[in-house]
């Protein structure tokens, strides 16, 4: 590894560290928290129980894509880094949901934890683009090397019929 790839590679774990802190500064209610909590108004169902404010959609989505990005280029892009890069924001972001069902001024909504794994997917996409990896054509020489899929016929074999 070259001295290049460590700047790089330490870059972004300075940037990761610093976005975790900067979702936790905004979405924990550390000023409006309550010693009891306030059921009545956490928004089960996503996209359905309010409050619904397309403006908070937008923003917990981007809020995340970054956390997506920096983690997915820290840790890689295998399945079981991709599975632990969603497992993090999952858990912090039900986390911070429980955090808010005790605010006065924050209401707890699975629309968030929602969103916030739709823009850690997006960050993820967006670093296995950024890499040079194509989804598909991976995905189709991983499984025609391993057996799984079936070759697709060449155009010699489809001229024989």
């Amino acid at each position: 590894m070259s001295s290049s790839d460590d700047y790089v590679g330490e870059r972004h774990r300075t940037l990761y560290t610093i976005w975790i802190a900067v979702i936790l500064l905004i979405v924990v209610p550390w000023s409006t928290f309550q010693g009891h909590p306030h059921w009545q108004y956490v928004g089960w169902v996503p996209f359905v129980s309010p409050p619904f404010p397309f403006r908070d959609v937008v923003l917990n989505t981007l809020l995340f894509m970054p956390f997506g990005y920096w983690r997915t280029k820290l840790a890689g892009y295998s399945r079981v880094e991709v599975s632990r890069t969603l497992a993090f924001p999952f858990a912090l972001s039900v986390g911070a949901e429980v955090a808010q069902i005790f605010s006065h001024g924050r209401f707890a909504s699975a629309t968030d934890v929602t969103c916030n794994l739709a823009g850690t997917i997006w960050g993820t996409c967006w670093a296995r683009r950024g890499a040079g990896h194509d989804n598909q054509d991976s995905r189709t020489a991983a499984g025609a090397a391993s057996g799984r899929h079936k070759a697709t016929p060449t155009a010699a074999s489809d001229s024989e019929g």
